[in-house]
């Protein structure tokens, strides 16, 4: 039997990264390359949403170039991406805004309003503080919200470019909505007491899927541009903490991981949801 293949891509901060591995966890290819964030104005931190998904695919050819690989053999791809901003898209799926980096401080004014006023009920809802969820807010104000049709993280942007996705099949998966504040994360739904609270038409808000559901495959016009055969199997993917915590094993409850990054996180795997009002500890 041939042996098969995965390709994993990470949508950082300040850097992308695609690799090829066989199903036993051998790299095949690997390629990288810096991501570009803009500072057009003050407290103002960017990044192009269209280069999530030019990058990606320049990786992703570099890899296939430098491997030895049948193209035929790849089983599968996955995406994972920064978790702290926003970006919205219009019907058609393209970029509605630019990417609302975590760095971006234009919020600040929700954020303090949203936590001083639903401050717990979020964290019990959530597990934890919004870091995205008051940029929405912000754009709520602004006249490209008129142009928004769903919001969502850079990795479900690509995985639907890729997989040739309309702006009525966008999705978030589990992993980002505990930053959203808007969540219910025990029932993985949005939580429409939250919603009215804030004034926040769910509607802009995308289905809720699972990190491993197949949300499409490689279609005819990503095939061309990565040199990936079409039909490939596209995972919703997570965020990229999600898949740090799960590469380094953290799966049992009791394991803890230590991070030090663009953010920098100490945590820890719980058997069941769990919620911290007393010193509001992200979850």
């Amino acid at each position: 039997m041939a042996q098969r293949y995965l390709i994993g891509i990470d949508l950082g901060t300040t850097s992308a990264k695609c690799v090829i591995y066989d199903v036993e966890g051998n790299v095949a290819a690997e390629a990288s390359r810096d991501m570009v964030i803009t500072y057009p104005g003050s407290g103002e931190a960017e990044q192009n949403a269209e280069d999530f998904y030019t990058v990606t695919c320049e990786l992703i050819k570099k890899c296939l170039m430098e491997s030895i690989i049948d193209r035929n053999d790849i089983a599968a791809v996955g995406i994972d991406s920064q978790m702290g901003g926003i970006l919205a898209i219009d019907k058609d799926y393209n970029p509605a805004i630019r990417y609302d980096t975590p760095l971006d401080s234009r919020s600040g004014g929700e954020n303090t309003w949203m936590h001083e006023q639903f401050g717990d009920l979020i964290i019990e809802r959530n597990g934890s503080m919004s870091t995205f969820g008051n940029k929405i807010l912000y754009w709520k104000k602004r006249d490209e919200w008129k142009n928004i049709h769903k919001f969502i993280q850079p990795s479900a942007f690509v995985a639907g470019r890729l997989a040739g996705l309309s702006g009525g099949e966008a999705y978030m998966d589990e992993t980002f909505i505990c930053f959203s504040g808007f969540a219910d994360l025990k029932n993985s739904c949005w939580s429409a007491e939250l919603c009215k609270a804030m004034d926040v038409d769910p509607d802009k808000l995308p289905r809720i899927i699972k990190s491993t559901d197949i949300i499409g495959e490689v279609c005819r016009k990503a095939s061309a541009d990565t040199g990936l055969p079409a039909g490939i199997p596209i995972a919703a993917g997570c965020g990229d903490q999600i898949a740090g915590f799960t590469g380094a094993g953290i799966l049992e409850p009791g394991r803890m991981v230590d991070v030090s990054g663009t953010a920098c996180i100490l945590g820890l795997s719980a058997g069941s949801y769990t919620f911290d009002l007393e010193n509001r500890t992200l979850a």
